[in-house]
């Protein structure tokens, strides 16, 4: 249920998506699926959820990895080839969060909980390590451009998912250098 739910959301939005398409689309009644998950929202979140938590171990999986320049690029590779798995799954994510109301609150969790990774992450690419909170809204702007690579990406399904992985990892090793250049102190003679 929570595929075909996806690919009904992930085509039409939460908005657009009718429990009825997806009742019939799933081979089951509506009746059954409001059994199951009490309302369309709740089909939702169960639907974000399931999304969001496989993202999320993918990416948390990667804090063993013991250099963090690895490990940023590698957690942009995870989202990306998550996206080219299911990008169906990958629209449901983030397509409502933008917004407002319990449904973008729900999905924001998801994204806040990769910033935080992504920031700390960053800290730990600069010795003697910033403060983590310094290195947010690279985190967040990281975040933003790979979210809006990933929609140019799923209005073009023909783009080669290596096109769509270089350009990721220039992006982030831009936003690397840039988080670098801005954190490390001033040496003597050199102009900031």
């Amino acid at each position: 249920m929570l595929d075909t739910a996806a690919q009904v959301f992930g085509r039409r939005g939460y908005h657009a998506a009718a429990m009825d398409d997806i009742a019939r689309a799933c081979g089951v009644t509506k009746p059954m699926l409001y059994a199951y998950f009490q309302s369309k929202e709740g089909l939702y979140l169960a639907t974000v959820d399931r999304m969001g938590r496989a993202v999320l171990s993918a990416v948390e999986e990667l804090l063993r990895q013991p250099d963090a320049r690895q490990r940023l690029l590698r957690g942009a590779e995870v989202i990306m080839k998550f996206i080219d798995r299911d990008r169906h799954g990958w629209a449901v994510l983030f397509a409502e969060g933008l917004g407002e109301g319990p449904v973008a609150r729900h999905v924001s969790n998801y994204r806040r909980r990769i910033v935080q990774l992504a920031a700390l992450t960053l800290t730990e690419t600069v010795p003697g390590y910033a403060p983590t909170h310094a290195a947010e809204p690279y985190a967040v702007g990281m975040l933003g451009a790979g979210e809006a690579l990933a929609r140019w990406w799923l209005a073009r399904p023909k783009a080669p998912l290596g096109s769509v992985l270089e350009a990721t990892r220039l992006m982030v090793s831009a936003v690397q250098a840039a988080y670098q250049q801005a954190v490390r102190p001033a040496t003597p003679g050199r102009v900031a």
